[in-house]
């Protein structure tokens, strides 16, 4: 019995290793290649806008620009609220390779609930580790890597970790309950915000801020959920 309990963990602990290895390769490779890209003036001039408009967010001016005729202001383009939380990577690092390697980074990250989401739907790390695979190998994610900087590419990742959150707050609905009868008052806030249920609001909302159109995209799809849960 203790030996197949440690062979499951050793398995376990392995597709750990090589999940790791994945997204770490992918933020190399697609890092070093999307940074190529930029320094052989190969990337468009969508860069540019946002490049201008993080960096004067920066400097206390949100949104402003001033390379695209009779536009004074990002938002008569597109309504890209992330960029003001985002413009604080700008005082740090000034550098529209700061921006390019973000997205990367967080398009590697993505696999991460793509993993624990495929593992809990087909009841197999291994299956879950080729789920995250066939993410890496899909067009949409590698083409989004080393294309030009775009708000809209990091909605999908934050809907995705929103949907890993929302099943771990299901799964602990139960016992979230039974504490919430035997706790005071002001802890119940405490352990909302260290809640699943808070990471999957907050995943949400940076969904939301990454566009115009994609509050629209998050609630078809927190309602379909709804619709799944209700039966």
């Amino acid at each position: 019995m203790k030996r197949n309990v440690s062979l499951a963990s050793f398995r376990l602990s392995l597709v750990s290793i090589l999940l790791w290895w994945l997204i770490a390769s992918f933020f190399v490779i697609c890092g070093i290649l999307a940074l190529r890209e930029h320094d052989g003036l190969r990337t468009i001039f969508d860069l540019a806008d946002i490049d201008q408009a993080l960096w004067n967010a920066a400097q206390g001016r949100p949104f402003a620009m001033t390379n695209f005729p009779g536009m004074t202001n990002r938002l008569g383009a597109h309504a890209e609220f992330i960029l003001l939380p985002l413009s604080l990577l700008y005082r740090v690092w000034s550098d529209v390779r700061a921006l390019i390697l973000f997205q990367v980074a967080l398009l590697a990250l993505g696999a991460w609930p793509v993993y624990h989401l495929a593992r809990a739907a087909l009841q197999s790390a291994w299956a879950a580790l080729g789920m995250v695979l066939l993410y890496f190998l899909h067009p949409a994610i590698s083409g989004a890597a080393l294309m030009p900087v775009y708000p809209a590419v990091w909605g999908g990742v934050f809907a995705a970790y929103a949907f890993y959150f929302l099943r771990r707050s299901s799964l602990s609905a139960e016992k979230a309950k039974s504490a919430k009868e035997s706790s005071a008052r002001p802890w119940r806030l405490v352990r909302f915000l260290r809640s699943p249920l808070f990471a999957f609001w907050l995943f949400i909302l940076l969904a939301m801020l990454c566009k115009e159109d994609m509050p629209l995209l998050v609630g078809m799809l927190t309602s379909l959920v709804a619709g799944f849960a209700a039966i």
